[in-house]
């Protein structure tokens, strides 16, 4: 019995590193080390994936895959609202990169930047119009709204892209 348990966990431990391997890896940042009172500038945890930005992005930029037959990595560029093709499967950069050059992303995690202007916490977080992100949406008749997640405190997002765009109606 103890032989199994030993194989099921080398099992397991192998399995989360194939993965890892195959996405990028889990947690690369330090806020899966370390309390959210008072993390460092730019940081992240969670799912990271490497993709190929088309144009200049920076740490804590959204964007949303263009293309999955980019050179092992899908290709990315910035999202905005104002159109359902710039939508859908959203990413946020977790690193400053130029275009054509592979960089990690974000798929699923908390990421901490100073550029995250929240008032309060718990509110949702939409893609904007604007290449970015708010909190409120202040959105046109004809633009989208894609949720991408929460706000947890000033600069701290719980990001958790829906797949749910709607068109703004009014």
């Amino acid at each position: 019995m103890k032989k199994e348990r030993i194989g099921f966990m080398l099992l397991a431990f192998l399995a989360v590193f194939s993965f890892a391997g195959i996405y990028g890896g889990f947690v690369t940042g330090t806020l899966g080390k370390i309390a959210l009172i008072d993390p460092p500038a730019e940081d992240y945890c969670g799912l990271i994936q490497k993709v190929v930005p088309m144009e200049d992005v920076s740490f804590g930029d959204v964007v949303y895959i263009t293309s999955t037959s980019g050179p092992g990595y899908p290709y990315v560029a910035k999202a905005d609202a104002d159109a359902t093709t710039t939508l859908g499967d959203i990413r946020i950069m977790v690193a400053s990169a130029n275009s054509m050059g592979p960089a990690p992303s974000l798929v699923e995690g908390i990421i901490h930047h100073p550029a995250y202007a929240f008032t309060s916490a718990g509110l949702p977080v939409h893609v904007s119009n604007t290449a970015g992100l708010c909190t409120t949406v202040d959105l046109s008749a004809g633009e989208y709204r894609q949720i991408i997640g929460y706000s947890q405190s000033p600069g701290v997002l719980k990001f958790r892209p829906s797949y749910n765009i709607t068109e703004v109606t009014e």
